[in-house]
């Protein structure tokens, strides 16, 4: 009898353990995150380029060879300094001819005006002298301004940002052979959205990135908006104003972002553990209950829950459209996680 009763027991301890294995088998198994508070960003994105805030062409006046280049792009460089020689042979030649043509006038000049006082003094001789002699003197200006004008000097103190000439290249009048920049700092053109650009004002902080700066985020601030739009890409101009030290370089690709609002203490939730306004959360004893949000603004990875969580709250993260209020269901411990997310996560989302 205690033999039967024995193994009785057992069985039925067997039988327990089934179910309660097919049980715990039945049980989902979830990935969970523990909502915290943190910074969340509402920006206006579009990309952009770096480029000067002025930007100058220095250009040759009168068509010519380019002789010599002093100085390359990057260089910086004083108001007046000399960048670079256009052939000037021929001017200087027309140039020496109209010197030595002044000698010879200022000689007749002279020897006009030494007989002013006497007997052999004629009045037209001597005014036909002065009128050479002024004539003579006004070439040899227009000459010499021709000599300067095929020199290319620096407008003002500044850099260097393009050189778009060669040594022998024919350069013509009104052709660009440097771009100039000075007096001022960097800026960002971008092109924003006209569904956006109502949003964008004046003054509003940005954020940018740039990938030649992985994992750098600088700041910036709307400097204007362009007016008129571009009817084809539908989208607006807006200038943003850099700080003055910053390691961006002129032509470089960026991301900006303007911020429109910004919540330092904003209660934050994976992306995944939201759907269609829902929200899992685990309680104490490991049962599923679900919990109606209101969002607002989202990054790659997480948004923001302006209501129905709190700071603590554990959300599931792999939820399913199968479960029911007060389903128990088994935690994956590996797979926990905290829902905090750097400021970069909010940008270009």
């Amino acid at each position: 009898m205690a033999k039967r009763l024995g193994i009785f027991v057992i069985v039925l301890a067997v039988v327990g353990f089934g179910i309660a294995l097919i049980s715990l088998r039945e049980m989902p198994l979830v990935e969970t995150a523990t909502i915290t508070t943190g910074q969340a960003i509402e920006a206006v994105y579009a990309t952009g380029t770096v480029e000067p805030t002025i930007m100058l062409p220095i250009s040759a006046r009168r068509t010519a060879r380019l002789l010599d280049l002093r100085v390359d792009e990057g260089a910086a460089v004083e108001a007046g300094q000399i960048l670079a020689q256009l052939d000037d042979s021929d001017m200087r030649a027309v140039l020496s001819e109209l010197r030595a043509q002044g000698e010879l006038a200022q000689q007749a000049y002279d020897r006009q005006n030494s007989i002013r006082n006497s007997a052999a003094f004629n009045r037209a001789n001597y005014d036909a002298a002065l009128a050479e002699l002024r004539a003579t003197k006004a070439a040899i200006e227009r000459a010499e301004s021709d000599v300067a004008e095929l020199k290319l000097t620096a407008p003002n103190d500044g850099q260097i940002i393009r050189r778009d000439g060669e040594v022998g290249e024919m350069i013509n009048s009104g052709q660009a052979v440097f771009w100039f920049t000075c007096c001022a700092p960097l800026r960002i053109s971008a092109e924003v959205d006209e569904e956006d650009i109502p949003q964008v004002t004046a003054g509003q902080q940005t954020l940018i990135r740039a990938d030649a700066f992985p994992g750098q985020v600088f700041d910036g601030k709307v400097q204007s908006i362009t007016p008129m739009g571009d009817a084809t890409a539908r989208s607006f101009r807006v200038r943003v104003e850099l700080e003055p030290d910053t390691p961006l370089m002129i032509g470089m690709t960026v991301e900006t972002n303007v911020v429109l609002r910004e919540e330092p203490s904003a209660i934050l939730a994976p992306r995944s553990a939201v759907i269609d306004g829902q929200v899992w959360v685990l309680d104490s004893d490991d049962r599923l209950q679900s919990v109606a949000v209101t969002t607002g603004t989202r990054s790659s990875s997480h948004v923001e829950i302006l209501s129905g969580l709190q700071d603590g709250d554990e959300v599931v993260t792999n939820p399913s459209t199968d479960w029911s209020d007060g389903q128990a269901a088994r935690r994956d411990w590996r797979l926990r996680n905290l829902a905090r997310v750097p400021v970069s996560e909010w940008l270009g989302s």
